[in-house]
């Protein structure tokens, strides 16, 4: 006799997610997972039609059941049994190892692309390096659908993304008919999948009235999206938007272009702009941050040579002839030799002279060790490091953070405050929550390995004084650093540095990352 429970697969998604993937004519099964004396009702369902089975009644099911629901279930001693009404269906464990590779290789491309967008929702987590790729593989061989047909047109009117794997995207979509499935999309590249953060809906486009006619235009039919690789991409990066009901094709896939990590944050804010719904436009910018920033041994205090050189990270956001004046007050501060990176992509002649001018009048040597938007790696630097802006080092007159002696915290932060003057406004408590909330321009002296270790990772910034805000904010919640405030009246800050610019009028590289990092802490 023919059983109605058909069982094609059945794997482990992880320690405690179970997906089995099979085909029964009932219209609603009540499947059920018994695992010793456990029954688990499934987490999700799909249902969808097939092709192999002749109907266009949706047969074919993927169910996924959550075995941490019930104490025990995931006990590797348990037999587990797919049960519908009086029906069972053993899952094995030589099947539960094996039946993964098994439907990405060859099951049904229903059944397939099905898996593949409950990995777009997050329904599952998305897999390890290894199966990714033999799912991508298999995403791009497919057959692709066309932008325009009778029952949907589809656009993609930009896609960027960054060196750090952050991505944002933006288009329209107006299907012949309203459907309660939406579209779903996740990102390929190298050996990586992602799910993406897609918004139907999500802007108004009443310039697509024309096709109202012929698609179920509603106005508001522009989407827009944002992902972030697990790592920067190496390879070209393809968006794959795949459509309701279309489970016979990829989808419709869109290589995204390269591009500086300032113009990923400028599309991304002309974005946000254009979504009218405020939480929608949080969500978008937030799917373009790492889910963590700060290593955990970064918050750990290291001891460092306390008499060697110290290596100044300038961001010099004066003239490039001032830069003489700022290496000049820092060498008669510290009298000890510097070792100078500054925070600009190229070295001017102008620059070049105003270091060996400098070098010349100090005390102490000043060796250049190059320059770029980015610090150097922490090895080979195993002595203190001193961050600021250069108009900041001019209004401090000379007063740069101090080394913290052994019994202290690592990190010393000196904070531009204009609140320092007033009473009780210098409590390092308040100072402290202030250098937070408003952001005010900072000096920092530490150990270089300290300072030095947001940047050994791709960074959710685009300026490195956030990354080390970001740093200092966690070593003061751990104790190991201390913050002091600096009078904040008459601080004229510069504009002639690379970080002075702004993505759109009105929004700064700074204003850009404060955004960011409020997103990062309220997603902690």
């Amino acid at each position: 006799m023919d059983l109605k429970l058909h069982l094609d697969f059945c794997f482990f998604v992880n320690a405690d997610l179970v997906l089995t993937a099979g085909w029964t004519p009932r219209p609603q099964p009540d499947l059920v997972l018994h695992a010793g004396n456990a029954s688990i009702p499934p987490r999700t369902v799909m249902r969808f039609a097939r092709r192999d089975l002749r109907s266009l009644v949706p047969m074919g099911f993927i169910a996924v059941f959550d075995l941490s629901q019930e104490p025990g279930a995931n006990d590797p001693s348990e037999d587990l049994f797919l049960a519908m009404g009086r029906e069972y269906q053993p899952l094995t464990r030589d099947r539960l190892a094996t039946d993964f590779a098994k439907m990405v290789e060859i099951g049904v491309d229903e059944t397939f692309f099905a898996y593949v967008r409950m990995i777009a929702s997050r329904s599952v987590p998305t897999p390890e390096k290894p199966m990714s790729h033999r799912i991508g593989s298999r995403i791009l061989a497919a057959p692709r659908l066309d932008k325009e047909s009778p029952e949907y047109v589809l656009s993609v009117d930009q896609g960027v993304v960054g060196a750090a794997g952050q991505g944002v995207c933006t288009g329209w979509y107006i299907p012949s008919t309203a459907s309660p499935e939406g579209l779903s999309a996740l990102v390929i590249s190298d050996r990586q999948l992602s799910p993406v953060e897609l918004m139907p809906g999500a802007m108004p486009r009443p310039d697509l009235q024309p096709y109202a006619d012929r698609y179920a235009f509603s106005g508001r039919d522009g989407w827009a999206a944002s992902f972030r690789l697990p790592a920067p991409p190496t390879t070209p990066v393809r968006l794959v938007l795949m459509l309701p009901g279309q489970l016979t094709h990829s989808g419709i896939v869109r290589p995204l272009d390269l591009a500086s990590s300032d113009r990923v944050a400028r599309v991304l804010v002309e974005t946000t702009q254009a979504v009218e719904d405020r939480l929608l436009a949080g969500r978008l910018h937030r799917g373009t941050l790492p889910t963590s920033q700060l290593s955990p041994a970064a918050l750990q205090p290291l001891a460092s040579k306390q008499d060697g050189p110290i290596l100044l990270i300038l961001d010099h956001d004066l003239g490039d002839t001032d830069l003489r004046d700022v290496l000049r007050r820092v060498a008669a501060v510290v009298e000890r030799p510097l070792h100078l990176h500054l925070l600009r992509p190229y070295l001017t002649e102008a620059l070049n002279e105003a270091i060996a001018g400098a070098g010349r009048e100090a005390g102490s040597p000043i060796q250049f060790l190059g320059c770029s938007l980015i610090p150097p790696p922490p090895q080979g630097h195993d002595g203190q490091a001193i961050f600021a802006r250069s108009s900041v080092l001019f209004h401090l007159e000379g007063g740069l953070p101090t080394d913290a002696p052994d019994d202290e915290p690592a990190l010393s932060i000196q904070a531009l405050d204009p609140m320092a003057n007033l009473p009780g406004g210098a409590d390092p408590a308040g100072v402290a929550r202030r250098f937070l909330t408003d952001r005010p321009p900072f000096a920092m002296i530490g150990p270089a390995r300290i300072l030095l270790s947001p940047f050994a990772q791709p960074t959710a910034f685009l300026t490195p004084e956030a990354g080390l805000r970001q740093l200092a904010a966690a070593m003061l919640a751990a104790g190991h650093a201390r913050i002091q405030a600096a009078p904040g009246q008459g601080f004229l800050a510069g504009n002639r540095g690379p970080f002075c610019q702004n993505l759109i009028e009105g929004v700064s590289w700074h204003d850009f990352d404060g955004r960011s990092a409020r997103l990062i802490s309220e997603a902690a």
